[in-house]
This record gives C-alpha cells, sequence and structure tokens, in this order.
C-alpha cells in the first residue's frame, strides 16, 4: 500500500522476491526491490482468480453451449442473443448494487453473499428444463458475476503493496482467459453427448464453492474498510502484513488524512457525493475505460468465436469450436506473458493501454479488410491470423488495466459506489454488445463490422492519451493527487 516500504514486510527475508539486483537504487520509474507476499496477498490473487473465473468461464462456455441447446429447445438467432446477454443483465443490476452495499457492510460479507448467489444460479442453470428458467438462472448467476467483477479488484487494491498492485488485480483478467478457455474445452468434450450442455454449466459451480469457503473462513476484512469504520485494532494484524509491523501506525494516519482530506473537497456524502462535481474527471475517465474494455469489440470474439469462423469460412461446427479454443488458448498465453514480465508495473499502465489498443485497431482492420478481399480458404486463413492478432492487444492492455485503473482513480470515500457505477456502465455496453452483435454481423457483414471496431478502438486510444495519467507504483492517496492535478490539466 505504500511506495516508501514497497509493501515489503518486516519478517523472514526468504518471504521476500527480489526484483531487482541488489547494488541498483529504485528510482520512481522502477518497481520496489523487495515484495512481500503475505498470507493476505495470496489470499486476495486466489479470490482474483476464483472470481474472475466464475465469469469468465460462463461467458466463454456460452459459445459451444448455443449449438446444443439449439438442438433441445430450437433457438432463433434472437433467442441465442438473450440467453447469451442474461448473464450481463445480471451483472449490470449486480454491480451496481454492490457499491453501497460494499461500504456497507464490507468486501468480505459482500464476497460470501455472493459465492451463494452463484452457487444457486448454477444449479438452477443445469438443471433448467425449458428456456425462461434457463434464462432466469443466467440473471441470477449474473448478479453474482458482475458482484465479483467490482469487489475482486477493490479488495485487491486496498489489500496490495502498490509495487505489485497492478500484477495482483490483473490476476482476474488472467482468471478470466483461463477459465473462458477451460469453457471452450468443455464445449469441445460435451459436445455430442445427450444434455451436453448441462454437464458444461455444472462445472462451472466449481469455482463458486472453493470460493464460498475461502471468504468465510480465511479472507480477512479490508484494512482500509476496517480503518474509515473506526476499527483499527482489527485493521492492524492485517496492515502489518502488508506494510511490515513498523509502518502500521503511519500507514493508518495516510488512510485517515486522505478521508478527511475528500470529506472537505465534498460537501456532500452518499450517492450524492459521487456525482459531486469534483468527481467528473474520474468518471469520464472511467467512461473512457469502460468503452475501450467493451465496445471495441474482444467480448464479440469471446461470445461468438464459432459464428464469427464460420462467416470466414470454416463451415464445419466443431472446426469452429476448434478454433475458438485455440483462441482461448492464445489469449491465456498472451496475458500470462504479460504478468509473467510484469509489464503492467515495469512500463505502466499508461503505456501498456495504449499498446494494446493499437494493436487491437490493427487486427480489427485488417480483419475487416480481409472480408472485403479476400474469400473462401485464404479468408479463412487471413482472417483467423487476424483475430490472433486483434484479441492479443486485448490482453496486452483494455482487459486487464480495466479493472486496474478503475480500482485506482476514485477517492476512498467514494470508490465502492464509483467503482459499482462504472463497472454498470461496462456491463450495459457488454450487453448491448451480445444482444445486437451477430444481427449486426449477419445484416452488414463482417467487414463492416470490424471497422466500427477499428473506429472504437481508434477513439478509445486518443482520449486516453489525453486524459489517462499514469498510476505505476504509487500509493492510492499519490494517485489522488495526480487525478487532481495532472488530469484536470489534460482535460
Amino acid at each position: 500500500m505504500s511506495k516508501r516500504d514497497g509493501g515489503a514486510g518486516a519478517g523472514d527475508p526468504n518471504e521476500e522476491l527480489l526484483l531487482l539486483p541488489p547494488d541498483r537504487e529504485e528510482s520512481d520509474e522502477e518497481i520496489s526491490l523487495h515484495v512481500s507476499f503475505s498470507g493476505i496477498t495470496l489470499t486476495s490473487m486466489l479470490m482474483q482468480f476464483l472470481g474472475g473465473s466464475i465469469f469468465g468461464y460462463n461467458t466463454g462456455v456460452i459459445a459451444g453451449a448455443l449449438d446444443p441447446l439449439d438442438k433441445t429447445f430450437g433457438l432463433s438467432t434472437t433467442m441465442q442473443q438473450v440467453i447469451t446477454a442474461a448473464i450481463l443483465a445480471g451483472a449490470m443490476a449486480g454491480s451496481i448494487s454492490s457499491g453501497a452495499l460494499a461500504d456497507l457492510f464490507g468486501r468480505r460479507r459482500l464476497t460470501i453473499l455472493f459465492s451463494l448467489i452463484s452457487i444457486v444460479g448454477v444449479g438452477l442453470l443445469s438443471s433448467a428444463m425449458s428456456i425462461i428458467p434457463l434464462i432466469i438462472a443466467r440473471v441470477i448467476l449474473g448478479l453474482a458475476v458482475g458482484g465479483f467483477s467490482f469487489v475482486c479488484p477493490l479488495y485487491a487494491s486496498e489489500t496490495a503493496p502498490a509495487a505489485i498492485r497492478g500484477i495482483l488485480i490483473a490476476v482476474i483478467q488472467l482468471s478470466i482467459v483461463f477459465s473462458a478457455f477451460f469453457g471452450y474445452l468443455m464445449n469441445l468434450i460435451f459436445q455430442d453427448v445427450p444434455d451436453g450442455w448441462r454437464y458444461m454449466f455444472a462445472v462451472g459451480g466449481i469455482p463458486c464453492v472453493i470460493l464460498f469457503f475461502l471468504s468465510t473462513f480465511y479472507m480477512p476484512e479490508s484494512p482500509r474498510w476496517l480503518i474509515l469504520h473506526g476499527r483499527e485494532d482489527e485493521a492492524r494484524p492485517v496492515l502489518a502484513q502488508i506494510v511490515g509491523e513498523k509502518n502500521v501506525d503511519t500507514e493508518i494516519d495516510t488512510v485517515k488524512e486522505s478521508a478527511l482530506i475528500a470529506q472537505r473537497n465534498s460537501k456532500s456524502s452518499g450517492w450524492s457525493e459521487v456525482f459531486s462535481r469534483h468527481l467528473f474527471q474520474h468518471f469520464f475517465l472511467g467512461f473512457i475505460l469502460c468503452i475501450s474494455n467493451q465496445m471495441t469489440g474482444n467480448n464479440a470474439v469471446t461470445y461468438y468465436a464459432p459464428k464469427i469462423f464460420e462467416q470466414a469460412g470454416w463451415d464445419s461446427g466443431l472446426v469452429s469450436v476448434g478454433f475458438t479454443a485455440g483462441v482461448g488458448f492464445w489469449k491465456l498465453i498472451a496475458m500470462s506473458s504479460v504478468l509473467y514480465f510484469k509489464l503492467f508495473d515495469k512500463y505502466g499502465r499508461r503505456t501498456l493501454i495504449l499498446l494494446g489498443l493499437s494493436v487491437m485497431g490493427t487486427g480489427a482492420a485488417l480483419l475487416a479488410i480481409s472480408f472485403f478481399v479476400f474469400k473462401d480458404e485464404t479468408l479463412s486463413i487471413i482472417a483467423t491470423f487476424c483475430i490472433f492478432i486483434f484479441v492479443t492487444g486485448f490482453q496486452m492492455g483494455p482487459g486487464p488495466l480495466f479493472y486496474v485503473l478503475c480500482s485506482e482513480i476514485f477517492p476512498d470515500s467514494v470508490r465502492g459506489r464509483a467503482m459499482s457505477l462504472v463497472n454498470a456502465v461496462q456491463w450495459s455496453f457488454n450487453l448491448l454488445l451480445s444482444l445486437f452483435f451477430v444481427s449486426v454481423m449477419e445484416s452488414i457483414g463482417g467487414g463492416p463490422t470490424f471497422l466500427i471496431f477499428t473506429g472504437t478502438c481508434g477513439f478509445s486510444a486518443l482520449m486516453l492519451f489525453f486524459l489517462c495519467p499514469e498510476t505505476k507504483g504509487k500509493t492510492l492517496d499519490e494517485v489522488q493527487t495526480l487525478m487532481s492535478n495532472e488530469c484536470k490539466q489534460k482535460i
């Protein structure tokens, strides 16, 4: 949490990970020398992975489950889009309601609640006997998905040392990619099994159960939430794992001072403070991050990759699902590489998100051109290559950095509500994309569709070039200083 100690604990030096040669001094542009992976850090990392897995698996598995569902229920194109989008409608509701709940009851209790909701949702989904109960089950599961997409990065931002906060929060994107790929594998395994879609959905209950036990028995409450609610004695042992025993008092004073400054800057409280004028630049940046994360088209590929491959010339449904699994595996490699080389905390958030959008835009433009120019097998091969470029760009920046930046840019006093509101906006964009993508692509074709995504990539990159500050290696309190100074000047 504090840059001055780099998150290093005061315990055994064997518990520390050496990131830079010992004969070099750390500069403001480098990651801290030592990072302590304490118990709470590992718990938070596992929480990110499980929470992201619940979303990633259920959004990935639907790509290959639509065909078996069609054989069982006889689905129109519109109904396929409704079933796909149902989880996103629930996620939007779950996200916008979770902010106030997290501020009122705490991050841990909210995680337990959403774990239980997800278990119920998976049970209803895998046992549905008709279309309407299936859609309702997807909405219920979506409530938990929306909640996890909010509370997981929020908890990580409040429990991670500044030196590894970017990596820790980005684990949620790694888990989304991994679990989506795992969902594609389940599609292949159960594709020709009678009622195979039930088994596809049922497997998604595994991370729900594990997260319930983790949050119930092992997960401590966020120390920042405890301090802001006057429970300093409970926060001390948790903070000691993050900043070291000798820095606990200083960290508590810093959190209190930040809260007092936020109160002075705002004459209101609750939701009225969230919509106050001094937070306008925070929300505008959050809105642009939503566009970069959703309206650039990555989730269109995630949800409907088999249909895109079919329009690109791969006629066999099984071949299309196979290529979809290949895309999932490639996304996993790309995301793992970004985390392994610690690119977020080495080169910075701003650099990576701009580079990622540039790569996405290039892939989308080449894919659009291939739809216009090529046909048959040539189109199939070139379009497949372009899709791989496109998803690589998303994993480099817009995917994981949405969660990282949104968890950093809001002050303590409104972070819960503000993050839930921004998260609800990105879920609404996701919902629109899933509801209309197939219809639009069938109506105007793949070329014009991906030209639109090329434009949104360019627009997002341009806006973030002027609006997005660099938050690498800074404490949450230092980020607020940036948002009050540098970001205002850019606007």
